[in-house]
């Protein structure tokens, strides 16, 4: 997904610099959030390009842009496995248990009793048979491995 993501926002500058300098200014920007939200005003516009040009220089280089949208993506991919583990957490108690996490998996997908099993026994790092809010966020965000902590 962060590959999808890269090459979105990759063709999204490349689109945003017209003159095809390797940098993107505000007025570049502006342009092309107008041309996908004419109502967009010039605050808002400003509020998005300082968040973006890092370095304060007035133009943002695709690197720059990058890096940004990237780590603006994983905040956003942050919170929203936040709110399935909290809706998931049907008891509240701050871990998924086994039944717990069948009866998420289930409402979206069929999964047999062996494939539930692998995804507690990956998550579960510490082996103590449920998961906990680190270990879901750390599963979710790919940094599976089949070793416990010790």
């Amino acid at each position: 997904m962060a590959d999808e993501q890269r090459k979105f926002w990759g063709d999204f500058f490349d689109k945003c610099d017209k003159d095809k300098s390797g940098t993107m200014t505000v007025d570049e920007l502006k342009a092309k959030l107008q041309q996908i939200n004419p109502d967009i005003t010039d605050a808002q516009v400003c509020d998005m390009f300082v968040g973006v040009d890092t370095d304060g220089s007035k133009d943002v280089t695709k690197k720059e842009f990058l890096t940004e949208m990237m780590k603006k993506n994983a905040k956003e991919s942050k919170a929203e496995y936040e709110k399935i583990f909290q809706k998931w957490d049907k008891d509240g108690s701050g871990t998924l248990t086994r039944d717990e996490l069948k009866k998420a998996v289930l409402e979206k997908r069929h999964f047999n009793e062996d494939e539930i099993d692998d995804m507690l026994a990956q998550a579960d790092k510490n082996g103590d048979g449920v998961i906990n809010y680190c270990e879901f966020m750390k599963y979710m965000c790919g940094e599976q491995s089949s070793q416990k902590a010790s």
